[in-house]
């Protein structure tokens, strides 16, 4: 489910929407597109679970940070990257899951590794699956910057 926060008239009869997620669903059903895509869908609460270590993702955030403001010298990508990164993060707090989903949007993932993000269970998965893909980014960032 997604609020929208902004939209925009983008040609005739056509829109440019700016939405926020507000909550998981899982579609069990696509139904004909008349005249726009339907579901047939069903709430994806998170699982009950452990509360996420956040150690592990913030010290690979500082790392990619620190990686992105050297390279960053050499890359307007990566002096980019390292700009989106540079204001501090809290995430610590009451709720858990809204934290998590915080982190995945603050993060610089591709698709793929958002999607991983979604579909972890509950919010100590989905932290570590966040850790994990900034990790293997690290990694491809070193490579990246050793030619």
């Amino acid at each position: 489910m997604a609020r929208v926060e902004q939209w925009a008239e983008s040609g005739p009869r056509q829109y440019s929407l700016a939405c926020r997620g507000t909550a998981r669903i899982v579609v069990d059903e696509w139904l004909p597109d008349d005249p726009y895509p339907r579901a047939r869908t069903r709430m994806a609460p998170d699982a009950a679970g452990d509360e996420p270590d956040w150690d592990p993702l913030l010290e690979k955030r500082a790392e990619l940070q620190l990686l992105c403001g050297q390279g960053g010298r050499r890359d307007r990508q990566l002096r980019w990257i390292a700009s989106q990164l540079a204001e501090p993060v809290d995430y610590a707090g009451d709720d858990a899951t809204a934290a998590s989903f915080r982190a995945a949007s603050d993060l610089p993932l591709g698709a793929a590794d958002r999607h991983r993000a979604l579909v972890a269970p509950d919010a100590a998965a989905r932290v570590d699956v966040l850790a994990s893909a900034v990790d293997d980014l690290v990694a491809a960032l070193r490579f990246r910057l050793q030619a």
